[in-house]
This record gives structure tokens, sequence and C-alpha cells, in this order.
């Protein structure tokens, strides 16, 4: 909803493997998908320019609070922020390298149920309101896309 409310072309659910891979491809491998394929402007910055990107996103929302979250608070990185970086990490590990093999990239976005979100997720949100026309004005849009990030 996100992607179409920027205008942004986008695919939901994309395989991460060719029309070719499928066809020899696993039950396990053909259900791994990302859940969102937005074509949108990155920074490049070896060009040093935007450019168009296929980016593709994984959605994931935690509860931090959870007993499988919660850490002893003797261990270095615990809390919040540590089970936000802890299911980046494990994004990253099962999509990134089947999102390169496309040329996509790969973000995972990451939230929490008491309203925090990852460091990609800050990242790519940014990145959106770069792609969006309205991205700095007070107007109808961009409460309307304020609202609709506030609901993911």
């Amino acid at each position: 909803r996100l992607a179409t409310e920027f205008n942004l072309n986008n695919e939901i659910e994309p395989h991460f493997l060719t029309t070719e891979e499928l066809k020899q491809a696993t039950t396990e491998q053909k259900n791994l998908r990302g859940d969102i394929l937005i074509h949108m402007k990155t920074y490049d910055p070896k060009a040093r320019k935007y450019v168009m990107t296929k980016v593709v996103v994984d959605i994931t929302v935690i509860n931090p609070l959870a007993d499988s979250n919660i850490t002893s608070s003797a261990e270095p990185k615990s809390g919040i922020l540590a089970s936000i970086l802890k299911r980046e990490k494990e994004k990253i590990k099962k999509y990134s390298e089947l999102a390169e093999k496309r040329k996509w990239k790969f973000i995972p976005l990451v939230f929490t149920t008491l309203g925090g979100n990852g460091t990609s997720t800050g990242s790519f949100l940014a990145s959106l309101a770069a792609n969006h026309p309205h991205q700095y004005r007070e107007d109808e849009e961009s409460k309307k896309t304020s609202i609709i990030l506030q609901n993911l």
C-alpha cells in the first residue's frame, strides 16, 4: 500500500528465483519470496548520483518483550535494539544473496509492537520520502503518508 501511495511501481511477493530456476527448485526454495519489490531511485555512491533500482523488502514485526527476544541483562547487546538487529541480520542472511543474483537491493524492514523500527527501516523510509514529490510539505498528501506509515 505504501509503494502504491507513493506512485512507485511495485510487485507483491516477488520470487527470488527466475522462471527457469523455479522449474527445478524444491518446495522450500519456491517459498522464498520477498514481501514487495519496488522500483525506486537510490543513491549510488560510486556513480555519485541517484539511479533507478529494484529494491526488495521483507517486512517483519517483532514483539521485543516476547520470551524469545528477552536476553539476560548481563549480555552486552540486550534489549529492544538487540532484538531488532538480530532480526535484521537473520533476514539479510536469508535473502541478500538471492536478491543480489537478481540484481536487486535487499532491505529488511523490522518494526516492533512498541513502535520502534530498525536502522534499515529508517533509511528505507527516508529513501521513500526522497522519491515522493511532496516530501516535506505540510499538506493533505503528507498527512496521508504519515498516517499510512503509522498504520504499518
